[in-house]
């Protein structure tokens, strides 16, 4: 193989190794993303749970009452 071709082969292979990494930095990035999304989501679920909990008693309460 030619002083050329090994040139090539290496550019080659640098320019692969940089866009992988770039694409492991975009996936970190999202899954990062999707991790605060989550959380905040199943922050919410408990919050409605908790007032539907409480509208529930209140309703109890209301139809007991009636």
């Amino acid at each position: 193989q030619s002083l050329q071709d090994n040139y090539t082969d290496n550019f080659n292979s640098l320019s692969q190794n940089l866009e992988l990494e770039t694409r492991v930095k975009d996936l970190t990035a999202e899954k990062d993303q999707l991790q605060k999304d989550f959380d905040y989501l199943s922050q919410k679920k408990v919050e409605l749970e908790s007032r539907i909990r409480s509208l529930s008693d209140e309703l109890k309460k209301e139809r007991s009452k009636g």
